[in-house]
């Protein structure tokens, strides 16, 4: 009796087989439906068109009139958004160079305004001491801007020698709207 005993296959062996015929059987099975549902270029782009009319409807290349509207945004000038605006002064407070538009009037001492010709409320402006001269040291001093009262077109424009005393001096004015 021991020696029936001796040959029978443990638990452990029997259930390794029973997974290993099912791991073949299933291959099998899966096998000739994997081959003939392959996918293809059209259906990837077909399932990826239905997915972008889901996400996006209407969206196309199609929709877009013309190259000429690429500096529109739904039908407003790119200029109501996003803009930098830019003024290079001199210290005898005139303009060298600038985005355009831009006017600059002395205000006594140090004061300066400059004008874009636009209203400038919801923006914000920077400024840097200047000398538009390749061969000269960085000035040295102080400078600071704010809202021209009664113009909201303008910056008002401070600019200190390094005693905090008003002077004149040149400057790049930044205005990022």
């Amino acid at each position: 009796m021991r020696a029936v005993e001796r040959n029978r296959p443990s638990p452990a062996l029997v259930l390794a087989a029973l997974a290993l015929v099912f791991a073949m059987v299933g291959t099998a099975i899966a096998g000739p439906d994997a081959i003939s549902n392959k996918v293809t270029k059209s259906k990837v782009k077909k399932i990826a068109k239905k997915q972008i009319n889901k996400a996006a409807p209407g969206l196309s290349v199609a929709s877009a009139k013309n190259a000429d509207d690429a500096d529109q945004l739904d039908g407003l000038d790119s200029s109501a958004f996003a803009t930098r605006l830019w003024a290079v002064v001199d210290e005898n407070k005139a303009l060298v160079r600038s985005t355009g538009g831009v006017t600059v009037r002395d205000v006594g001492g140090g004061g300066t305004e400059v004008d874009f010709g636009r209203n400038l409320r919801e923006c914000a402006a920077s400024a840097t001491l200047n000398i538009d001269d390749p061969n000269s040291d960085p000035p040295a001093g102080e400078i600071g801007t704010a809202p021209r009262m009664g113009n909201p077109n303008a910056i008002f424009v401070a600019t200190l020698n390094s005693a905090g005393v008003s002077t004149a001096a040149g400057f790049v004015l930044t205005v990022d709207c």
